[in-house]
């Protein structure tokens, strides 16, 4: 039996750590629909577009709160806000930086029109090695977070992947995230999209970000994810009829009636 801190800071046990993990997190969706099933409504009318300066302020707004869970909880370590505009703005000044955000174009008068549930930095000018040698272009993820009340509804699943086709399309053979060493559970969370720690461990830039730590010692810890296209639909053959059998047979319709 392993003993493994869960998604909300509870120790549990289990045979198999991430089963676990997914159950866990199945639950915690569970919970969300049936306690606020609007949210999952605004969670499924999203699109994806570039960030642009007008955003700077929300998303400012939507990535402090994000990581709000540095602040105060199992995994706090630091104090004060993530990041402000001024930060932000410096970031896209480095040249080579992208930013996305995740949006709903309706609200439903649960949030506004066009509100942003989450933001990513990134770059994909870096450089990937292995073994010594240049494999290719490296991604590297800046910044990254979504609004915590649609977590669990893969609003973050689905930005981190529509990242890493960006990069992907952009020639690079590998993505990289950085991982304060207390947040065990976004560890865990990018281990379950293919990503593993390197076991590269650097000192977390706290006077660079302006943060004043509340333990010490902090780390950062590197994750890296090596990316492949995804396979398109037209590279499977799929008999239409032998499709359609074993629909009914997983939902148990009628078959067709014979034509006459």
């Amino acid at each position: 039996m392993s003993d493994f801190l869960d998604a909300e800071g509870f120790h549990t046990e289990e045979d198999d750590p991430k089963k676990a993990r997914e159950n866990f997190q199945a639950q915690v969706v569970a919970d969300v629909v049936a306690s606020r099933p609007e949210i999952r409504v605004v969670s499924q009318a999203m699109c994806y577009r570039p960030v642009k300066t007008a955003d700077f302020d929300e998303v400012v707004t939507v990535l402090n709160e994000a990581y709000s869970c540095e602040e105060e909880g199992a995994e706090a370590f630091r104090e004060g806000d993530y990041i402000n505009k001024r930060l932000l703005a410096e970031l896209f000044l480095e040249g080579g930086v992208q930013g996305w955000v995740v949006e709903v174009a309706r609200g439903f008068e649960i949030e506004k029109d066009g509100a942003i549930l989450g933001a990513c930095v990134f770059r994909t000018d870096g450089t990937s090695t292995r073994n010594g040698e240049v494999e290719g272009k490296l991604g590297s993820i800046r910044l990254m977070g979504v609004l915590p009340r649609y977590k669990g509804l893969l609003v973050g699943r689905r930005l981190l992947e529509k990242v890493e086709a960006l990069c992907l399309e952009a020639g690079c053979v590998r993505t990289m995230a950085c991982v304060p060493a207390p947040r065990r559970r976004l560890g865990a969370w990018l281990e379950d999209r293919d990503y593993y720690d390197t076991g590269r461990k650097v000192p977390y830039p706290a006077g660079a970000l302006g943060h004043q730590l509340s333990k010490d010692d902090v780390v950062l810890k590197m994750y890296t994810k090596k990316l492949e296209p995804k396979p398109s639909m037209t590279q499977f053959e799929v008999d239409p009829e032998e499709a359609f059998d074993k629909v009914c047979a997983a939902r148990r319709l009628p078959e067709p009636e014979p034509e006459p």
